[in-house]
């Protein structure tokens, strides 16, 4: 006799802590949910040992779950603490820090079969159908309780500010399994526990305003690294990059003393004379040309060579002389090319 009850103490004593850890869910990898949230199925029902899980005094239907005080139809966790079992909500890419649970919205799609589109309420999809905070309806709340509560109502997926799958299912989810009504949790059972929010820090690059553009180049900009805290307005925050443009630069130890307008106006001078240069060369080029060929042209050619083009009128310039057989511009032409070579050199000169 006393050998039966040693043997029925050892076996429930090793029984109770696979039954508490059976009834330990989960909503993510490694990330605790309520107390209050246990398997919806027993452990002698499942097919790999796990089970998706639902609140205490609510209803189990095929795989999600439904409160009758609120409405809401919702997916919450699974008991596998990798969170790889098929039971477990999928929930997207959705940050799990505002809201470790997930309403489900039916998308209404005529082209799908038996098996619809339900997609996933969430504080990064509700977009303009969020949920407010209680005692301040005009703010939008970004970050959802441990608890399921009310949501808006929303009848189609149109009405969600983005489409993430939760899982494809008939339109009438039939119930599956059972939570108690009520429930103690034992001595020992964690205590929920909530990720930070993935956009909760935001980096800020600011540039001195003491940097030249050069001096940024080589050395690299200084960046400064500030801690943001979630407002309740904002479900987000983002990575902003400042620079300093209304303040003058003061140059350092090795910057130029000349200032922008001087530099410009010694690469523009620079430019002209460049160019002075090649115009003087092409005239006493064309000039020397000019006089070689002089003596060796005849009428014929030249009438040729100077024929007006289509967007040219004939004038003085193009007449030949038939006495001379040579151009009567040409001469002019090279002897006012020294002037005009002398005129544009003492220009620049004096400039």
């Amino acid at each position: 006799m006393i050998g039966f009850f040693l043997f029925a103490w050892l076996f429930f004593g090793l029984l109770s802590p696979v039954l508490a850890n059976y009834d330990q869910c989960y909503y993510d990898a490694g990330l605790v949910g309520p107390q209050e949230l246990l398997p919806c199925l027993p452990a002698n029902e499942t097919d790999n040992g796990f089970s998706w899980c639902c609140m205490a005094g609510q209803f189990c239907v095929n795989q999600a779950c439904y409160d009758g005080k609120s409405g809401v139809t919702y997916q919450y966790g699974c008991n596998d603490p990798t969170y790889k079992d098929k039971t477990c909500p999928i929930k997207g890419g959705l940050d799990r820090a505002k809201s470790p649970w997930i309403g489900l919205v039916q998308c209404n799609n005529a082209n799908e079969g038996e098996l619809k589109f339900w997609a996933s309420n969430h504080p990064d999809t509700c977009g303009g159908n969020c949920p407010t905070e209680p005692d301040q309806p005009q703010v939008t709340q970004s970050v959802w309780p441990f608890e399921i509560q009310p949501l808006p109502p929303i009848n189609d997926c149109k009405d969600l500010g983005k489409r993430v799958l939760a899982m494809y299912a008939p339109s009438a989810l039939g119930s599956t399994g059972g939570v108690p009504a009520t429930y103690t949790p034992p001595p020992g059972k964690p205590s929920p526990t909530r990720p930070p929010l993935r956009s909760s820090y935001a980096t800020t690059t600011s540039i001195p305003v003491t940097e030249s553009a050069l001096q940024i180049a080589s050395s690299g900009s200084s960046i400064s690294t500030s801690s943001a805290t979630p407002s309740s307005t904002s479900s987000a925050t983002s990575s902003t990059a400042s620079v300093a443009t209304n303040a003058p630069a003061a140059p350092g130890p090795s910057s130029p003393a000349l200032g922008n307008g001087a530099i410009a106006g010694i690469a523009v001078s620079s430019t002209a004379v460049a160019l002075s240069a090649l115009f003087a060369i092409f005239i006493l080029l064309r000039r020397r040309l000019a006089r070689k060929r002089g003596s060796e042209i005849v009428a014929d050619e030249v009438e040729d060579d100077w024929q007006a083009g289509p967007a040219e009128l004939p004038d003085d310039f193009h007449a030949i002389s038939p006495e001379s057989n040579e151009h009567p511009k040409i001469n002019e032409l090279s002897d006012n090319a020294d002037s005009y070579i002398l005129l544009f050199t003492t220009s620049i000169d004096a400039g």
